[in-house]
């Protein structure tokens, strides 16, 4: 048990920086210890049995998982949230967070005057 203040909603919060730091690496799984790190920026203590991450694994939200590329190359552990569709919902929401969406007027000034601008040039 983390021992933490349900109010601060820290859960909440790590969950979120792991989809964002997946959408930010274009990947839906990331390696462990960039994982781990974006947890513990969240809510770090000094008590392996306290840790935010184990927590989110030992209550299904996240799973890590072992991947070996020959059977003399030490393992790597992957860090994936267990439910699919929370996982495309969330990274899906921070991809899209960050867009940067322009006005039609700066598209129409993004033009030079020999350039004719059309409502059927594919903008919306």
């Amino acid at each position: 048990m983390c021992r933490y203040d349900g109010r601060n909603d820290k859960v909440t919060e790590a969950v979120n920086a792991l989809a964002k730091k997946m959408s930010e690496e274009k990947t839906r799984i990331l390696s462990r210890e960039p994982a781990e790190e974006t947890v513990y920026r969240i809510f770090y203590v000094d008590d392996s049995e306290r840790y935010l991450f184990i927590q989110l694994e030992k209550e299904g939200l996240i799973a890590l998982i072992e991947h070996r590329c020959g059977p003399l190359v030490p393992k790597q552990w992957f860090c994936h949230f267990t439910f699919e569709r929370v996982a495309d919902f969330l990274i899906a929401f921070f991809l899209l967070e960050g867009i940067e969406f322009c006005q039609l007027s700066d598209i129409v000034a993004s033009y030079s005057d020999n350039e004719t601008f059309h409502s059927t040039s594919g903008f919306l």
